[in-house]
């Protein structure tokens, strides 16, 4: 847990060493894509060279120097006095100054491998996460088909009691009707054999 104090030495320096951080970089990326062009030169040369394999080895060195540099600037401990990369101006510095600068490259290359690390763990996890994700969403599909065929299968064997009410009053309409029927039938034959009697017996008067 950061104090205040240090919460103020950080905006402080961040503040104090921007423009010089600022420049540092520029000048250490110039010099990384001079470099990477010459790589690409030696590297396009015929191989088994050794001229161009010794020159290729001491690029591949400035090339890996010059990244560490990069990282000397952006992974600097925080809340710390910035030892400037390049020194002064003339070039030299007492022994306690670049003691002190090398301690502060040394934590800022740990802090650059960290942050690398740490991405790289963050990546992996996104990715077995997406990995997962498609899986459950397949196996959720296709328990929510089984689910559903399950109840149509549940609904086709098993009559529903609504169902089994309408058939049950259709039933007893038919029956009504077909009484109604029957009763009116029976009630036209009484009447036909009625008139029957009767021409019958005009016939025999």
């Amino acid at each position: 847990m950061k104090t205040n104090r240090q919460k103020e030495l950080e905006r402080k320096y961040a503040t104090r060493y921007h423009k010089i951080k600022f420049f540092e970089r520029q000048k250490v990326r110039r010099r990384l894509r001079s470099v990477t062009k010459e790589l690409a030169r030696v590297e396009g040369k015929k191989k088994g060279d050794s001229d161009s394999v010794e020159e290729q080895d001491a690029l591949l060195e400035r090339k890996r120097k010059l990244e560490e540099d990069l990282a000397y600037i952006d992974y600097y401990p925080k809340g710390v006095k910035y030892y400037s990369l390049f020194g002064r101006s003339q070039g030299v510095d007492d022994p306690k100054t670049e003691q002190l600068r090398q301690e502060m490259r040394v934590r800022a290359l740990r802090s650059c491998e960290d942050a690398k690390v740490a991405a790289q763990n963050t990546a992996a996890m996104a990715k077995e996460e997406e990995m997962k994700k498609p899986a459950s969403d397949e196996g959720s599909a296709r328990r929510a088909s089984e689910a559903d065929e399950d109840e149509a299968e549940d609904e086709s064997e098993e009559p529903d009691e609504e169902d089994e009410e309408a058939d049950d009053e259709i039933d007893t309409e038919d029956e009504e009707d077909d009484e109604e029927e029957d009763e009116d039938d029976d009630k036209k034959d009484a009447r036909v054999q009625e008139e029957d009697g009767f021409f019958l017996k005009a016939r025999t008067k």
